[in-house]
């Protein structure tokens, strides 16, 4: 990191931090539930966790564009989302199915994640451009 942002931004480089503390956390505890609740289950809460964080990034990007200043989209879209979308556990999950010979279900998942990813995406963005 350029030594530039840490003398000039601290308190954008402590934003970041507590956000990303937040989406962490977010991340861990919907994850948790989803996979112990009876009707989702393993790998299941990584993926409801990327799709909505896809969605509210394209639909807060949309937003954001208008209505708000570089810093607190900063803050929001790379702490809390950065931290709450997490593609390092959706490959983790994905490579222990590829172990356990799981093949259907890791390229389900591979698909899943990045397909309807892509589509969160344009559907966040296109729900946030309808509003003035």
């Amino acid at each position: 990191m350029d030594s530039f942002l840490f003398v000039a931004f601290p308190s954008r480089l402590l934003f970041l931090l507590l956000a990303g503390g937040l989406g962490v956390v977010s991340r861990f505890l919907l994850s948790a539930w989803l996979n112990e609740s009876a009707w989702c289950g393993k790998p299941w809460g990584i993926l409801i966790c990327n799709l909505l964080g896809c969605f509210l990034f394209g639909l807060l990007t949309a937003f954001f564009t208008r209505w708000t200043s570089p810093e607190l989209k900063l803050v929001i879209l790379t702490g809390f989302l950065g931290a709450f979308t997490t593609f390092s556990s959706f490959m983790f999950d994905t490579v222990e199915l590829l172990e356990q010979s799981r093949y259907a279900a890791a390229l389900l998942n591979l698909l899943l994640h990045n397909g309807l990813g892509i589509v969160m995406v344009m559907a966040g963005l296109m729900l946030g451009k309808c509003f003035p």
